[in-house]
């Protein structure tokens, strides 16, 4: 695993606490050697001078440290909310789909109800033990509980798409399939 880059940025500013040492020893061997003079052992020393200490740069290089630092733990808390906010979308889809078959079930058993109870009224209907009244108010009662239970399965897809999404899914309609076809047709329509 990488480290990000607030984790990076962190680590250049805490290694700002330690000398640096700038080695060129280019000029001082090749000067020396052309001009025939010794080499190796009169030029270390030079090159050792160019060495350089923070020690007079501490608060700054303290505070770069603590700034930094502060943007690691700021944007791992972000990721954390990133993290929270996509559960409890992920959770609030997967409810809304158990509690959407749950009422598609109720509704579908009320249609049931409501089918036995026309068809019973237009029995007595014909029998003539019921008025035309009873059963107009039985297809009332079941067109409306088919249009909930029709709401309810809307309801339920559109919750199974939601949970879909969350979970990261997508999906893309090919430009010569039957629905983007469709959907052109519509919209031409309209206008």
């Amino acid at each position: 695993m990488q480290p990000s880059s607030s984790a990076r940025r962190s680590g250049v500013a805490r290694s700002d606490r330690y000398p640096k040492f700038h080695l060129s020893l280019s000029d001082g061997l090749l000067a020396s050697s052309y001009l025939g003079m010794p080499t190796l052992t009169d030029n270390l020393f030079s090159a050792a001078l160019s060495a350089t200490s923070p020690i007079f740069n501490a608060g700054r290089i303290t505070a770069h440290i603590e700034q930094n630092e502060s943007r690691m733990r700021e944007s791992q808390l972000g990721l954390q909310q990133a993290m929270l906010n996509a559960l409890k979308e992920i959770e609030d889809s997967r409810s809304d789909l158990v509690n959407g078959d749950a009422q598609v079930a109720k509704l579908a058993g009320a249609l049931d109800a409501s089918g036995k109870a026309l068809r019973l009224s237009n029995e007595l209907y014909k029998g003539g033990a019921s008025s035309f009244l009873d059963v107009l108010d039985a297809q009332e009662a079941y067109l409306r509980d088919s249009e909930s239970l029709n709401q309810a399965k809307r309801a339920h897809a559109q919750a199974a798409v939601a949970l879909y999404r969350s979970l990261g899914g997508g999906w893309d309609v090919p430009a010569d399939s039957d629905v983007a076809k469709a959907k052109s047709s519509t919209d031409v329509a309209a206008n």
